[in-house]
């Protein structure tokens, strides 16, 4: 694979806000085919990674590319799906419109949907099983089924990478599966990050796994150890396997409380 191909390489990457560190010296590279799952404790810079990927924010020091490129010249080619993707619930917007949200990025204000829009549109809603509801309010959907929506929108521009910040953290364990098994799907066309505080679920999907405490605790490998979870947690761990379960997943003991997820 020639560097220019992989979707995300960080190398010594620092970022916060107004002069303040919230992630260290972050080495990361994701590849193609790559499902990679991050998690850590609250205010660890999940969020603050991710902006970083997709050049919202700037490093302080180390370097980020996309595709071989800074984000900002890449970001058409990346989805993104928000830890809170909010609207006003009294707007009378419906599933489709939401979804066709996702294409204006390619377009100038006022210019109208295509054909190609609206076909991408309708194969978008098929994909996450939710072309049935196209002309509901979106308002009117369930936690689980707008998260679909929400993920729906943010593959309506074909991108190569994809990037969700706690796309479960309003559904129940049904639906929280049913995301995580069409994110796995996906994962056959596409690099996927996924930020998640759910590590019990996500370890039957993914390819990777990492902790980020201000820095990057990772494995190449869909497993968690011991060691790199207190490193990251600062706590001790104590690792429980249930049954159906590929790997343990319980975090114990006191640790720092840190504040919103940066």
């Amino acid at each position: 694979m020639t560097e220019p191909e992989i979707p995300i390489k960080t190398v010594g990457l620092s970022a916060g806000y107004k002069g303040n560190p919230v992630i260290s010296n972050v080495d990361l590279k994701v590849e193609r085919n790559d499902f990679v799952g991050i998690i850590g404790p609250n205010g660890g810079g999940k969020t603050t990674l991710l902006k970083a990927i997709l050049g919202f924010i700037q490093p302080m020091e180390g370097k980020v590319k996309v595709f071989g490129r800074s984000p900002e010249k890449t970001r058409s080619r990346i989805g993104y799906v928000p830890q809170y993707a909010t609207f006003d619930e009294d707007y009378p917007i419906t599933v489709k419109e939401v979804v066709q949200m996702g294409r204006r990025k390619e377009k100038k204000f006022f210019e109208r949907y295509s054909r190609q829009d609206l076909k991408k549109t309708k194969e978008v809603l098929a994909d996450v099983e939710m072309n049935d509801y196209k002309d509901e309010p979106i308002s009117e959907l369930s936690g689980g089924q707008k998260q679909r929506i929400f993920i729906a929108r943010a593959l309506v521009s074909s991108p190569e990478l994809l990037l969700l910040d706690e796309p479960t953290a309003s559904v129940d364990r049904r639906m929280e599966k049913g995301i995580y098994s069409l994110l796995k799907e996906l994962n056959e066309d596409m690099a996927i990050v996924v930020v998640t505080h759910d590590i019990g679920v996500l370890s039957s999907y993914i390819t990777k796994v990492a902790c980020l405490s201000g820095e990057l605790y990772s494995s190449d490998e869909p497993c968690l150890e011991k060691d790199m979870l207190e490193d990251a947690y600062q706590c001790p761990v104590e690792l429980i396997t249930h049954a159906g379960e590929e790997i343990p997943h319980r975090v114990l003991g006191e640790h720092p409380e840190g504040g919103s997820d940066k």
